[in-house]
C-alpha cells in the first residue's frame, strides 16, 4: 500500500486524533506500533488541532508508515489532494461524487454513515464506516446496533466497516452482520500496548473471516458500471456516460430539461463533455423559469 495510491479497502482502520486526548502514547509512536500490529489504514482526525497541526501530523506519519498502511485525512479534501492521501467524509458533508472529482481516481474515498438512507446517498464511496455501533462511542450519538449495521450493509454496494465502540470481543458479531472490517479508536489508541491490541483485532478478524486472497485493487479493476443517483433514486450507468447520454437513455431532449449535478445547474453546452462519476447526484427538471429555483449557480456560464 502506498499512501492510498491503490484503492484497497482496509479491514482494520485506526482512527487517531492529532490531539490524542485518550492515547497513552504520542501520535507517531502510537501509529508506528498499531501498523506493526496489523492496522492497514490510519484515519487522521484534526480533533481540537488546527489545519496546520493536521498537515504537519500527516506529513510525519507518511514517513513513519512508509507505505505499510493507507493514510486517510478526515474532512479536508484540499489537504488530502495536496498530500496524495485518502479522504474520509462525515455523513453530512460534500457530495461523494464531487469529492471524487477533486481527489482523482486513485485516492481512497470513504464516508461515515449512521443509517441505511445515508448509505444509499453515499453511493460511489470506496468504503463506508457505519457508526456508532455501540453505546459510549460518541457523546450525543445514538448507537445503531448490529441491526442498524445490517441495514446499512444491505443498502450499499460499498464495503462497510463497523465503528464506534467496537471491542475485539465483538468482531465475530459485526462480521456476521455483514461488516468487511472495523474502524477502531480507543480500543487501540488508548491501550497500554497498541501493537498488542492491534494484533488482537487482526487475529479476531482472521478467525471470524479468513483473509481474502490478494487480488486486483479497486484502481486496477474499475467497474464498467458507475452508480449515480438521479432525482433521488439509485441508477447504474456505463462508465464514460455523459449528461447527454443520460438524457438520451431517459428519452429526454436537452432543450427541454434543466440538469443539476451535485446541486449546481449545468450549462447546456457542457452536457456533451460532462462525464458522470460514481456518487454524482443528478437532478432533472422540466425547463421553465421556476424549475431551477432550488439549484446552485450555473456551472459553465
Amino acid at each position: 500500500m502506498n499512501d492510498a495510491a491503490e484503492r484497497t479497502v482496509p479491514r482494520l482502520m485506526l482512527v487517531a486524533e492529532t490531539a490524542q486526548r485518550r492515547a497513552a502514547w504520542p501520535l507517531p509512536e502510537l501509529v508506528a506500533a498499531a501498523v506493526a500490529g496489523g492496522v492497514d489504514a490510519v484515519r487522521l482526525v484534526a480533533g481540537d488541532g488546527s489545519r496546520s497541526v493536521l498537515a504537519a501530523a500527516a506529513a510525519r506519519l507518511r514517513e513513519i508508515v512508509a507505505g505499510r498502511a493507507a493514510l486517510i485525512v478526515e474532512g479536508d479534501a484540499a489537504l488530502a489532494t495536496e498530500l496524495g492521501f485518502g479522504l474520509h467524509l462525515p455523513e453530512r458533508g460534500p457530495a461523494t461524487g464531487a469529492a471524487r472529482r477533486r481527489l482523482g481516481e486513485r485516492a481512497l474515498l470513504g464516508r461515515s454513515v449512521g443509517s441505511a438512507a445515508a448509505a444509499t446517498a453515499a453511493i460511489g464511496a470506496d468504503y463506508l464506516v457505519a457508526e456508532p455501533i455501540f453505546a459510549g462511542a460518541s457523546a450525543g450519538a445514538r448507537p445503531i446496533g448490529l441491526s442498524g449495521l445490517g441495514g446499512i450493509v444491505e443498502a450499499t454496494w460499498s464495503p462497510v466497516l463497523a465503528g464506534g465502540g467496537v471491542e475485539v470481543e465483538a468482531i465475530a458479531d459485526v462480521l456476521a452482520a455483514g461488516a468487511h472490517g472495523v474502524a477502531v479508536g480507543g480500543a487501540i489508541g488508548a491501550a497500554a500496548d497498541p501493537e498488542r491490541a492491534a494484533r488482537g483485532f487482526r487475529a479476531a478478524l482472521a478467525a471470524a473471516v479468513p483473509e481474502p486472497i490478494p487480488g486486483p485493487t479497486l484502481a486496477r479493476a474499475a467497474p464498467a458500471i458507475v452508480p449515480i443517483v438521479v432525482n433521488g433514486a439509485p441508477v447504474a450507468v456505463e462508465s464514460e456516460t455523459t449528461v447527454t447520454d443520460l438524457l438520451e437513455d431517459e428519452g429526454l431532449a436537452a432543450a427541454a430539461v434543466v440538469v443539476a449535478v451535485n446541486g449546481r445547474e449545468l450549462a447546456r453546452r457542457l452536457f456533451d463533455e460532462t462525464v458522470l462519476a460514481a456518487g454524482d447526484r443528478v437532478e432533472l427538471a422540466a425547463r421553465s423559469r421556476e424549475s431551477a429555483a432550488g439549484f446552485g449557480p450555473p456551472t459553465g456560464g
